[in-house]
């Protein structure tokens, strides 16, 4: 039989401004591995993306990535503490329940990409509503666009 198991996957992220876009991935809480002129490593604990300096519209306008951390707040409170809408003009709103059981708060990239930050009850991130007060919960951290 073929060993199918996988070590990682990373998303390659287009960057309009290459230099901007990596330093507000650093502001926002991301730890830079390596960097080259066109290309750099980003991370979050384990979770790790790749930044390029490349820009497509419409390629843009259709990537997501999905971050899974244990405290949403404790990002938020980062994320605001570094008034990014100030230094790269970004929009940042604060955190909201949605009726699908996440607890979300969204903000955009430097190059117009959508990131939100979201809190789901384990057992229903695939379904309905969060199940109560003592749900255990995870954040998603979601790099993307929209149109």
């Amino acid at each position: 039989m073929n060993n199918l198991e996988t070590i990682e996957l990373k998303a390659f992220l287009p960057a309009k401004d290459f230099a901007l876009c990596k330093q507000f991935y650093i502001d926002a809480g991301f730890t830079l591995s390596w960097s080259s002129e066109v290309m750099a490593q980003l991370h979050a604990g384990s979770a790790t993306f790749l930044l390029q300096d490349f820009y497509v519209k419409e390629f843009a306008e259709n990537l997501m990535m999905h971050l899974l951390v244990p405290d949403v707040e404790a990002w938020w409170r980062h994320i605001s503490a570094q008034d990014l809408p100030g230094r790269y003009g970004v929009m940042l709103q604060p955190p909201e329940d949605r009726d699908w059981g996440i607890r979300d708060f969204v903000m955009n990239d430097p190059s117009g990409g959508v990131v939100a930050d979201r809190t789901v009850d384990r057992a229903v991130k695939a379904s309905a509503k969060c199940s109560g007060p003592n749900a255990e919960r995870y954040a998603a951290f979601v790099l993307g666009t929209r149109s």
